[in-house]
């Protein structure tokens, strides 16, 4: 449904619903194993909630990007996203808007991460993230490096 909704959004010009659909295709393609396409998927939504400066959105899709970008290898750059992500929620004034499934998720991931690479190493790279404004959190984000 997810792919169907975001290539009728493309069809007729619509963003909003097109860009939770991305997020749901990262969320899939990432339970697929297929961590690539997570990534990209998942840059794709985050770009097109910034686009419209849908903060729940963007700090949706970063939470998927960080998940995607530690399954690709990359603890570190997954932790400042994670930082960036909890940054962007605060904006919204609930984390995860206060969902358990969500909550849970976030928490898996962030254990995923601190596992990898340490927790002193998840600490620094997290509070880099944590520390960064809105548009450069964004920005850095969308960089795929």
């Amino acid at each position: 449904m997810a792919e169907e909704v975001r290539e009728a959004s493309v069809e007729c010009g619509e963003s909003w619903a097109g860009a939770f659909a991305d997020g749901i295709v990262a969320q899939t393609d990432l339970a697929r194993g297929e961590v690539r396409a997570a990534v990209d998927n998942a840059r794709t939504a985050l770009a097109g909630h910034g686009l419209l400066h849908n903060t729940v959105g963007a700090a949706m899709a970063l939470d998927v990007l960080a998940a995607a970008v530690v399954a690709a290898g990359d603890g570190l750059r997954a932790a400042r996203l994670l930082g960036i992500g909890e940054r962007v929620w605060e904006l919204t004034g609930r984390a995860q808007m206060d969902s358990p499934d969500l909550l849970a998720t976030r928490r898996s991931h962030e254990l995923r991460i601190r596992a990898e690479i340490g927790d002193s190493a998840y600490r620094t790279a997290y509070e880099e993230g944590l520390g960064m404004p809105y548009e450069e959190g964004l920005d850095y984000a969308a960089e795929g490096r």
